[in-house]
């Protein structure tokens, strides 16, 4: 990956296709899903989600203030 770690890599996706994105050993958050499907899939994965648009609230999720 490029040099980096997967436990040092954080993707960003609001469906259920995105969670393709996610490395074995590296996070996901869900940022504002819209439709239940993907809603039920990040639910069912275990992934944290954001249902505000200010893409800042993921900061948090990112151990940032």
């Amino acid at each position: 990956m490029q040099g980096f770690e997967a436990g040092d890599c954080v993707s960003v996706g609001d469906s259920e296709m995105d969670l393709s994105m996610q490395v074995e050993g590296s996070r996901f958050i869900g940022f504002n899903p819209t439709r239940e499907s993907s809603k039920s899939a990040f639910a069912a994965a275990g992934i944290p989600v954001v249902s505000e648009k200010n893409l800042l609230s993921i900061k948090p999720y990112l151990g940032l203030k």
